[in-house]
């Protein structure tokens, strides 16, 4: 096996913690009220909004592995749930997010290796 072979045990992980990553970092927040400016902060806070890079376990695995354009999540893509939430930083498109990775967690749990 290739070292950079991310495979089905580690794609699920990732989609798993990544749901809990969004629900618990940014939509709990967003439903308590929090909201984020143009900058990528929690309004009125120095507190930086928790999205890609080092924050979310799917861009741990490709980003830099195998590029985001083969994350599960296509994140990269533009027209997307991500680009829908980065463009519209809100609760609703912060839910959908969580709503896609769920889905996609169905689709990978079901792939054969």
């Amino acid at each position: 096996m290739a070292t950079n072979t991310i495979t089905k045990e580690q794609r699920i992980k990732a989609i798993e913690d990544s749901i809990k990553h969004w629900e618990e970092d940014i939509v709990k927040p967003l439903q308590e009220g929090r909201t984020i400016d143009g900058a990528w902060f929690w309004t009125g806070t120095s507190l930086v909004v928790p999205i890609g890079g080092n924050s979310c376990p799917l861009c741990k695995i490709y980003y830099g592995k195998k590029g985001c354009c083969v994350c599960p999540l296509e994140s990269c893509s533009y027209d997307s749930i991500w680009d829908d939430f980065v463009t519209d930083p809100c609760l609703k498109t912060a839910q959908a997010m969580v709503y896609e990775l769920r889905a996609i967690l169905i689709m990978e749990d079901a792939k054969d290796e």
